[in-house]
């Protein structure tokens, strides 16, 4: 599989009584009237690292930011979700919730069989929160939903299935999984996804719309997030904002609308460097393993973070001499440089006890699910694991998925009466705004309840966002 296919893969009943609305909303995260209810619309810019905004390169994205006139709120430090890939914080924000309770802990999964094999993610069976789409379907079906996706592999995430509903609209383009290298223009998904939405916006006029543009990460991938490729698609995907924001003012919608802007995650240039010390970037630990006589394990490598299995258990359910597997793993992992952490997700008697594991050392990270599998190893900035080898990933110059992708800009804004009149820019007495916040925060707009858990339990409140208030007005 080539690198540009490998990309395409990686691309009413408001008007009933007043008593019956009221019903309806008891367990919604805020209540308001259907009068000042705004227009959601989110638009993800797929790879796009908050350090690379500038006047420059993202006039449109800046003057949102940081003009000297505009509304709502800008986080230029706001957190994509561990890990920080696709799929994963996609999920989060339409959830709500962080991995450990949505379970799409990566772009690719350890299926929870012995053996363990090796799923991919984009099943909307594998979501176990409720989404957004599946919320408004089941309490304010009234309300106009819709989805487009320049990454078509992202639609499966959100079809209909045994718990969860559709979107009104799902469209994913169907040009990225052939579409070719340009290699001087690159990508030119993010075009179309922007016509695609404009198109719905004038046809359907949704009250919760999500657009993911691709080129970003496609072109950072191919050419290095540092190259003039990656520069020119950050300048068309900042110009394809600017073209929602004046459709928007031109019909008139702007001021009934909040607009949130995002990535899924920053970008790593993982080129080789000798004068850096990384001549050799790649982390391919299977043969390396098998020579010291380490067998039994599997290991599934996805950009700066590596999941270790043992292939014959269950999750939870290791023997001594199965942690004692793991522990040996540890230690000749962290033996190489590119390595810059290994924890457990569960306590290895063998190692330290609870000491090295992800919910002693990085609680933070909020990964601890049985996908995530019972060993994580994190690559050190410039390096990235290719655990099964993959031939296409060694070509790529550009890499995420550790922590040193964490870093997107969150953007809050729209002429909507709710938004704060003059920009906040909330510094450090503010928690970081994060992925799964902006779901709960479009809950909290448009009166929708919490998502729940598919089993019908709720989400802890430690593992879903917070509803970002500092944006708008009492």
């Amino acid at each position: 599989m080539g690198p540009a296919a490998w990309l395409g893969w990686v691309g009413g009943i408001l008007g009933l009584t007043v008593g019956l609305t009221a019903c309806a909303t008891v367990s919604a995260v805020g209540v308001t009237a259907a009068s000042e209810r705004p227009r959601v619309y989110i638009v993800l810019v797929d790879g796009l690292d908050s350090r690379r905004i500038s006047e420059t390169l993202t006039p449109t994205l800046w003057k949102l930011g940081t003009g000297a006139r505009g509304k709502g709120a800008f986080y230029r430090e706001g957190r994509a979700v561990m890990p920080t890939v696709t799929n994963t914080n996609h999920i989060s924000i339409m959830t709500g919730a962080y991995a450990e309770a949505h379970g799409v802990v990566n772009n690719a999964l350890w299926a929870e069989t012995v053996p363990r094999t090796v799923i991919m993610s984009e099943r909307a069976d594998l979501l176990q929160v409720e989404t957004l789409f599946t919320v408004a379907e089941r309490t304010r079906p009234a309300l106009v939903t819709a989805a487009l996706f320049g990454k078509t592999r992202l639609v499966p995430l959100l079809t209909t299935s045994k718990k969860q509903h559709a979107p009104d609209i799902l469209w994913g383009d169907p040009d990225t999984p052939t579409e070719p290298v340009d290699r001087n223009r690159g990508f030119a998904s993010d075009r179309r996804t922007m016509d695609k939405a404009l198109e719905v916006i004038a046809t359907n006029n949704p009250d919760l719309l999500f657009v993911g543009l691709p080129d970003v990460d496609r072109t950072s991938h191919v050419f290095g997030p540092d190259s003039h490729r990656a520069r020119a698609a950050l300048i068309e995907a900042d110009r394809q904002v600017d073209r929602l924001i004046r459709a928007l003012k031109r019909s008139g919608l702007w001021n009934d609308t909040v607009l949130m802007i995002t990535a899924d995650h920053g970008f790593a240039d993982v080129s080789p460097n000798a004068a850096a010390g990384r001549p050799y970037p790649m982390i391919t630990l299977g043969a390396a393993l098998e020579a010291q006589g380490i067998a039994g394990v599997g290991l599934l490598g996805l950009g700066g973070m590596e999941s270790v299995v043992i292939a014959e258990a269950k999750p939870g359910s290791l023997t001594s001499d199965q942690h004692a597997v793991l522990a040996k793993v540890r230690h000749h992992a962290l033996e190489h440089p590119g390595v810059q952490a290994a924890l457990y997700r569960n306590d290895n008697p063998h190692d330290g006890g609870a000491q090295y594991t992800i919910g002693h050392a990085r609680p933070d990270w909020r990964i601890d699910h049985p996908r995530t599998g019972a060993l994580v190893l994190v690559g050190r900035p410039g390096y990235h694991f290719v655990d099964p080898f993959r031939p296409w990933a060694a070509s790529f110059l550009g890499m995420h998925g550790g922590p040193d992708a964490q870093l997107v800009p969150i953007i809050i804004t729209g002429g909507h009466a709710r938004l704060q009149p003059e920009r906040v820019t909330p510094g450090e007495e503010t928690a970081p705004a994060a992925n799964p916040d902006l779901g709960m925060t479009a809950a909290w707009l448009l009166d929708l309840r919490v998502p729940r858990l598919t089993t019908g339990k709720r989400v802890p409140e430690s593992s879903r966002g917070r509803i970002l208030r500092e944006a708008f007005v009492d």
